[in-house]
């Protein structure tokens, strides 16, 4: 079993990929020489990037991805995993129900548990905590990028 704190860490990050990737297109399309170690050294600054910043997430993240949305793509995933997987036949009504719960639980993690741990500098200051201070990226980029485009954009 993966650890609480570990799955909260793969989550935000989730969001950062989920936000900056939203508006990457965006920021390039006014900064064409912005560089992905710009866009994250911004994103997760006090100042943000296009007034986008970290601390912020729980305010960014719903109208990039609202509930409906989330159930949407929820909903397309589990029908390719049952049929893919095909362990047990369930109703198309059945399926919809489980995301529906499904998105609903994720969404009262975010704003009890997830949101509230994100802290900006001024609330860093009144809880300076090392565990608030960590940071943990991964990346992953589309395959059909040329290497040189790819070099580019990580530089």
């Amino acid at each position: 079993m993966v650890p609480r704190s570990r799955v909260a860490n793969l989550t935000a990050s989730s969001f950062a990929g989920l936000i900056i990737g939203k508006k990457l297109q965006e920021w390039t399309r006014v900064h064409k020489e912005l560089r992905l170690s710009q866009v994250l050294d911004m994103y997760f600054s006090e100042s943000g990037i296009a007034g986008v910043r970290a601390c912020k997430r729980a305010e960014e993240f719903p109208p990039l991805a609202p509930q409906g949305l989330l159930e949407e793509q929820t909903y397309a995933a589990a029908q390719v995993l049952g049929h893919l997987k095909s362990v047990a036949s369930m109703t198309d009504q059945g399926l919809q129900r489980l995301v529906g719960q499904a998105v609903q639980h994720f969404g009262r993690y975010t704003d009890q548990r997830l949101f509230p741990a994100v802290l900006c500098r001024a609330d860093l200051e009144e809880s300076p905590s090392p565990a608030a201070r960590r940071l943990e990226v991964a990346f992953a980029f589309d395959g059909s990028w040329t290497r040189g485009y790819t070099a580019d954009f990580f530089a």
